[in-house]
């Protein structure tokens, strides 16, 4: 049972400072919370969700037990899941932009030629 709350440094977006991802456990709910100003207000924030999602290159100095922990909390709850499908919706997303791109730039060149 975790006994204390779980705290993560993530870099910010531009490199320059850091936010800190909070993790706890209580009555079997996981609550994850981060300091930057979309965690405050509650929406989708990409230092949580990289911590959720186990992308932890922007985690500053992680120990690696606490990350192993938040693993094994996340694995109790339907978080883990949903951001498993929330990764693999992306990849699938950026393989159709990069595939509506090619093919825009076939029908430019079908246009401008005639070919």
């Amino acid at each position: 049972m975790l006994m204390s709350d779980l705290s993560f440094r993530i870099k910010s977006s531009d490199g320059t400072g850091f936010y800190t991802v909070t993790a706890s456990r209580s009555s079997g709910f996981v609550k994850i919370s981060c300091d930057c100003p979309a965690g405050m207000f509650g929406t989708h924030c990409r230092h949580r969700f990289d911590l959720v999602s186990g992308e932890t290159k922007y985690c500053i100095n992680p120990n690696q037990n606490d990350l192993a922990e938040l693993a094994a909390m996340l694995d109790l709850t339907p978080l883990r899941g949903v951001a498993d499908e929330i990764v693999a919706l992306g990849r699938e997303a950026d393989h159709i932009k990069r595939r509506l791109a090619a093919l825009k730039k076939t029908a430019a060149r079908i246009m401008a030629t005639g070919e």
